[in-house]
């Protein structure tokens, strides 16, 4: 956790997952950033839900700004995989 008075919570947190990262790197492990717990995390905080902070070890009063998931990877690539994406756009003015 960032301290508790930053002026840039958001930027201290993307950036030691971006160390993070790097580190775990180095000693091959993979890592994602992970949206979805940051936002389930945040809304835990924000109902109070105290059994689920016990769980996190997130005391109430903190913010979640950024998760990171951080294990061994089950395949190696060595390139980013092509991916066909077939977009619609849809304009809502005529």
């Amino acid at each position: 956790m960032p301290p508790k008075f930053s002026s840039t919570p958001q930027t201290d947190c993307d950036t030691a997952l971006q160390i993070g990262t790097a580190l775990c790197r180095i000693i091959c492990l993979a890592t994602c950033w992970n949206g979805l717990i940051q936002g389930q995390l945040q809304v835990i905080i924000e109902k109070d839900l105290q059994s689920s902070l016990n769980f996190s070890k997130i005391p109430g009063e903190n913010k979640c700004y950024a998760a990171m998931t951080i294990g061994y990877p089950s395949v190696s690539l060595h390139s980013i995989p092509e991916r066909k994406v077939d977009i619609t756009m849809i304009n809502g003015h005529n």
